[in-house]
């Protein structure tokens, strides 16, 4: 099985190959998942997720670079943007670009679903124009509602590449 590590280094080697010119690591969008959800949420209500129209903005912890937010925003947005990514029941998936990454999770018990590529970057983009206002340099990021293809609610958020996305 492939490190993170070693899978980022074998990706910038196919992107140097692709395109002739050397693409650093850390600037490769890389996907993971699905994984299991393993543990409950604590301080939250079964209910919390049905009616949330805003994002929720993290206030504290690791800033990230809004260029990276931006570009995996494109990404998601323009290559590949129907690419349905499986969702089971109690489960997460995610991209990472840079300091980002972004987090789609399915918190519910029996229903499976998938996730568009483009969703996850419209949740995305939400997050950054509404928890980053203005123009600074660097963001906390936040949570949006997003749905599956089955209509299912997701949640999905914008992280430190060092958060978790088992939230």
């Amino acid at each position: 099985m492939l490190t993170a590590k070693a899978l980022l280094s074998l990706l910038a080697a196919c992107a140097t190959l692709a395109n002739g010119a050397a693409v650093p690591a850390d600037k490769v969008l890389v996907f993971e998942g699905p994984f299991p959800l393993n543990s409950t949420i604590e301080g939250r209500s079964s209910d919390d997720h049905l009616l949330v129209k805003r994002a929720t903005c993290n206030r504290g912890g690791a800033s990230i670079y809004l260029g990276d937010i931006d570009e995996m925003v494109r990404q998601l947005q323009n290559d590949y943007p129907d690419q349905l990514s499986y969702l089971p029941a109690r489960s997460y998936v995610g991209w990472n670009r840079g300091e980002a990454r972004i987090c789609a999770q399915n918190r519910y018990y029996a229903d499976n679903t998938h996730v568009k590529r483009w969703e996850a970057g419209w949740a995305a983009n939400v997050v950054r124009n509404e928890c980053c206002p203005g123009s600074p340099s660097y963001c906390g990021g936040g949570t949006q509602q997003g749905h599956g293809d089955s209509g299912l609610a997701i949640d999905i958020s914008v992280m430190h590449k060092t958060g978790t996305c088992n939230f």
